[in-house]
C-alpha cells in the first residue's frame, strides 16, 4: 500500500513533449492474450514492466532503432505517460528473465495493468492486477481497484480470486507454494477503514488474519515453509510515527514486533505523509533466520525518490546490517540465489532517472536491467523469484 506511491511519481517534463516524425517502419503488433503456454524452464525471475512499448513503431525511427530521447518524443512519450490521468499510459505486463543469459520472455499482453506477479506452477501465475473485468480501463493501477487473479497460461483463462469479496486497496500479495495460499493486505469498505491482512486459496476461500483497530497492516510475506508471516504495522494515529516490522504465525496468532522503525537524527520533515524511519517491504531469508526490508532514511537525498536503505535484521539477536543507504531500494525478495529488489536512482534531469532490478549476491550488487530498460519509468515495478524446483 505505502510503497506503490513511489513507483508512480508524476513525470512533469513529459507534459511539454513535442512530436517527432519519420517513424514509418512498423513491426507486427503483439497478439493479445497469453504469449506463451508455459513458464520457461530457464526462467530465474518474473517481473512486471511496460518495457514492451519501446518496441512499438512510435518509439522507433525509420531504421527500426529506438529514438535517442524517447521519453521526450511526443508519440513515444504518450505510450509511457498520460499527463491527463497523471499515470502510466500503457498497462504493465509480466516477463521472465534468465540471469545467466539475460534472455527476457514476455508472458502476457492482456487488458490488465499487472502490478505484481508470481509463479504458482509451470502453467499458472498469480497476479495483482487492474483488469477490464473489474470495470476499469486496465490502465490506472493507482486510481482504480485491483484484484487478485490466477492466470492459466495453458488454457488462456483469467480467474479472479477476490472479485465480489467487498475488499478494496488490495496490495502486496505473496503466494506460498508450501500451503497454497496468498497473503495480502486489504480493507473492507471506504478509505476511512483500516487495512488488515487476509489469506485466500485457489478455491477462493477467504480468511482475515489480523484485525486490531489500533494498527494498519500492510506489506506482507510468507516464510518459505508457509508457517510464518512477516508484515508491517502502522500504529494509530496514522502517519504520526514510522511503521514497524512484525512477525506472526500463519493463522494470525503469536504476534512479535521485530523493529520499532528507524530514527530521524536530522529532524527531516515527512516525505509526503510518510515519516522518516518508515519500515516497509519485509521478507524472510530462505532459512527464516533473517528478514530483509526497506527503511526510509531521507526524503531530501536521491530526489525525487528519497533514500530507502536496504537492511537485514537477525531475528535472534535483532542486530541490523545496512546493505545500502544511498538509493531507493524497494520491495526486496530473498531467495536461495540472493536478494532481488527494485532500485530507483534520482536525478534533476528526468531522462537520467533510473529504475530497475538489482540482485544482491555474495556481498555484491548486480544490475539486472540496463539501458534503455532501466530508464524511469520503463524499469520493472515488481520482481519475484521463480524457484519452481524449491522443495518443502
Amino acid at each position: 500500500m505505502l510503497r506503490r506511491a513511489y513507483f508512480t511519481l508524476v513525470i512533469l517534463a513529459l507534459l511539454s513533449v513535442s512530436c517527432s516524425g519519420g517513424k514509418d517502419f512498423a513491426q507486427p503488433p503483439l497478439p493479445g492474450g497469453y504469449l506463451i503456454n508455459k513458464v520457461p524452464e530457464s526462467a530465474d525471475i518474473i517481473f512486471s514492466s511496460i518495457r514492451y512499448v519501446l518496441h512499438d513503431p512510435a518509439c522507433l525511427d525509420k531504421n527500426n532503432r529506438l529514438i535517442k530521447n524517447f521519453l521526450l518524443d511526443g508519440d513515444c512519450g504518450r505510450l509511457i505517460y498520460d499527463p491527463d490521468l497523471e499515470a502510466i499510459a500503457s498497462p504493465s505486463q509480466l516477463f521472465t528473465l534468465n540471469l545467466a543469459s539475460g534472455e527476457v520472455v514476455q508472458l502476457t499482453n492482456i487488458p490488465c495493468h499487472i502490478i505484481s506477479g508470481q509463479v504458482v506452477d509451470s502453467v499458472t501465475l498469480m497476479a495483482n492486477a487492474v483488469c477490464s473485468e473489474s470495470g476499469s480501463t486496465g490502465f490506472q493501477a493507482e486510481t482504480e481497484r485491483s484484484d487478485l487473479y490466477l492466470l492459466h497460461l495453458n488454457t488462456s483463462e483469467l480467474d479472479c480470486l477476490t472479485c465480489g469479496s467487498g475488499l478494496a486497496a488490495i496490495n502486496n500479495p505473496d503466494y506460498s507454494r508450501a500451503n497454497e495460499k496468498i497473503v495480502f493486505s486489504a480493507r473492507k469498505g471506504g478509505a476511512e477503514n483500516n487495512n488488515f491482512l487476509y489469506a485466500v486459496d485457489q478455491n477462493k476461500n477467504l480468511e482475515r488474519l489480523t484485525g486490531d483497530g489500533g494498527f494498519m497492516d500492510f506489506d506482507c510475506a510468507w516464510s518459505a515453509d508457509g508457517e510464518k508471516i512477516v508484515f508491517n504495522r502502522l500504529p494509530a494515529p496514522w502517519f504520526t510515527i514510522p511503521s514497524q516490522a512484525w512477525m506472526m504465525n500463519a493463522d494470525g496468532t503469536v504476534m512479535e514486533k521485530i523493529t520499532d522503525g528507524g530514527t530521524n537524527p536530522s529532524g527531516e520533515e515527512p516525505k509526503g505523509v510518510f515519516q522518516i524511519g518508515l519500515d516497509v517491504d519485509p521478507d524472510f531469508s530462505p532459512d527464516n533466520s533473517q528478514i530483509v526490508f526497506s527503511r526510509l532514511i531521507s526524503g531530501k537525498k536521491n530526489e525525487p525518490f528519497g533514500v530507502f536503505a536496504l537492511i537485514m535484521i537477525d531475528l535472534q539477536s535483532k542486530e541490523e546490517q545496512v546493505l545500502d543507504d544511498t538509493f531507493a531500494n524497494m520491495v526486496p525478495v530473498y531467495g536461495s540465489k540472493g536478494i532481488l529488489f527494485i532500485r530507483q536512482t534520482g536525478s534533476i534531469d528526468v531522462v537520467d532517472r533510473h529504475q530497475g532490478i538489482v540482485l544482491f549476491h555474495n556481498g555484491e550488487f548486480i544490475e539486472i536491467e540496463n539501458d534503455p530498460y532501466n530508464i524511469f519509468p520503463m524499469g520493472a515495478i515488481s520482481v519475484s523469484w521463480v524457484e519452481l524446483d524449491q522443495e518443502f
